[in-house]
Parts: structure tokens; sequence; C-alpha cells
């Protein structure tokens, strides 16, 4: 693997974002239009593999199992094709190319957003001296010292804010697969917290749902490969519709009406095998034993010493009761 990082001419802890500036450095020197050895195209190949192979494998926790090996081969051998095809293209025609802007592209993202978060950190003495006073700005000095190495390199690396290129940036990433594969699992996990599990559904049939869609990715990616592998579009697909799923949860509690149905119940919390108390409780006749997440809390200080719960429910606009409120007694 070594040999990789020296065509790259980096090193093997060198960032993902070192990693694509090498590449971007190294691909206008050894694109075939520009560079004259007799061994331009089979240059340029060896290039876009070894940068393939490296974030592969920097995006990828490595692993000495049989499945990550054959993963990366599959993967190195992709990235050869991909390679030879990037190599019998124009130089103008690759600068062009939906590869090369893409990359260039979430380049400029993470610049703009490390120099985003840099200026945070810069700014961490005043805003903590705003909610703390003379003490938070100690503290604030204290956080922007440790991380001077960070926030350093906007200056060493000479990058500057440029809102603009970031936003036209981050409009051509949005449109990647990578990224609505991102986006939609990201609403998912908003609109499944939020709102269905706030729903009054049992779990057996919640569980259900997951399983079979489970088993229709794997169906369907037998299917295609005559294996199971990850695909991005298969994947985007399953998701819009666990995304449908989540969606008629959300309609649900967003326009729940009436002003509210209140139930009290005594509890008793769940034990450790130490006997001491957790935030998941049981309540009295083994009420909502099939909704769990109406029984699980993370603030173990709002209900200490404390033996009664008052939920708040609503009606769903879709038939299904939504429990908004919750208040320990």
């Amino acid at each position: 693997m070594q040999s990789n990082y020296s065509i790259l001419g980096i090193q093997e802890n060198s960032t993902i974002n070192e990693v694509k500036k090498a590449y971007r450095k190294k691909a206008k020197l050894l694109h075939p239009d520009r560079n004259n050895s007799k061994n331009a195209h089979q240059e340029f190949i060896e290039l876009n593999k070894a940068y393939e192979e490296i974030i592969y494998l920097k995006t990828n926790k490595s692993s000495s199992s049989n499945k990550f090996e054959e993963e990366l081969r599959r993967e190195r051998e992709e990235a050869r094709k991909r390679a030879e095809r990037h190599a019998q293209m124009k130089y103008e025609e690759y600068i062009n190319s939906d590869f090369y802007k893409n990359s260039q592209a979430a380049i400029d993202v993470f610049n703009q957003l490390y120099v985003i978060s840099s200026i945070l950190l810069l700014l961490t003495p005043f805003i903590f001296y705003l909610f703390k006073g003379l003490k938070g700005l100690g503290m604030g000095m204290i956080i922007t010292f440790i991380f001077t190495g960070y926030w350093g390199r906007i200056f060493k690396m000479k990058i500057q804010l440029n809102p603009k290129s970031f936003f036209s940036s981050f409009l051509r990433l949005s449109k990647t697969t990578s990224f609505k594969l991102l986006a939609i699992s990201a609403t998912n996990l908003v609109l499944f917290f939020n709102y269905t599990l706030n729903t009054e559904i049992s779990a057996f049939y919640l569980i259900l749902f997951i399983i079979i869609l489970i088993g229709y990715y794997i169906y369907s990616s037998k299917s295609r490969f005559q294996k199971i592998k990850f695909d991005k579009e298969l994947s985007i697909n399953n998701l819009k519709i666990l995304l449908a799923f989540n969606s008629f949860f959300a309609i649900n509690c967003l326009f729940a009406f009436n002003e509210g149905i209140y139930e009290t119940y005594n509890f008793q919390h769940q034990l450790t095998n130490t006997n001491e108390k957790t935030t998941y409780i049981h309540l009295e006749n083994s009420k909502y034993n099939n909704q769990p997440w109406f029984r699980t809390f993370f603030d173990y200080d709002a209900m200490v010493d404390k033996n009664k719960i008052t939920y708040t429910f609503k009606n769903g606009c879709l038939g299904l009761r939504v429990l908004v409120n919750s208040e320990f007694e």
C-alpha cells in the first residue's frame, strides 16, 4: 500500500483532504494530454487507481476479515476500469468530467467548513463570555489554545472563506448519489425519532416492517448482482420507502388535534444487576408494554424520587394517537 502513497507523493497518515489535493496536482501533470512520457497513459491509470484505493481505505475501516479483503479486491478492479476510462479522455474533457468536478466540489466544501469551524473556535472566548461572563472567557481561551493546531492551519494553508464558492460546490454535491443517500438517511432518522416513536403503534408491527424492508433489499440485491452487495441506487430506493413510512407518522403527528388526553400511572424503575435504578420504567398494569420507547428516558434527574408519570396524548389526523408530552410527579 506504500506504493500508492508514493505515487501521489504523500505520507501514509495524510488526511483525505490532503490526498485529494495531491491527486488534483498530479492529475494535471500526468494526464496523457500534458505528459510527454511514453508511459503517460499507464502513469495516469496508476495515479487514479492509487487515489481511489487510498480514498476507499480511508473511508472504510481497515479489517483483516475475508469480507473486507473481497470488497477491497473488487474496489481495486473497479478503480482500474475507471482509471482507464479517465486516461482515454482528453485533458479538457477530463477536467470537465463529473468525476473531477465532484472531487473538486468535495474539497471546496471541506475547506469552507474547515474555515467556518476554525472561526467559531477563535470566537469561542467571546461566545462563552456572553453566557458565563469572565469565567466563560477564561474557559473559551483555554479551548481556543488547545485547538491552536486546528485553526492555525487556515493561515498556513491560506484557505479563505468564500460563501459563493461554498454554495455552488454544495449544490453540485447535493446532486450526487452519495449526498442523496446521506440526506435521505438523516431525514429518516429525524422523522423516526421525533414522530414515529411518538406514535402509539405496536413494536411488533414496527419491527416487522423493518424486517420486511431489509428482506426486500437483500432480495433486490441478489436479483441484481447474484449476491448481496451494497448499491447506492438500490439503497436510495429502499430509503425512499422508509421515508414514506416515516412521513406517514410525521403527518399524523404534525396535524394532531384536540386539547390533550391526560393519563397518569405509577411506575417502577428497571433495575440493573446491582439493583441500581435505570431510566427505563415499568408502568402499572403493564401499560404500554408494546411501546418500550414510551417508557425509555434519558434525564434521570427529572425522574429521581418520583413514582408517577403523566402522559399527554393527542389524536393524530390519520387515526393514531400521538404522545406530545410526559411529566414526572
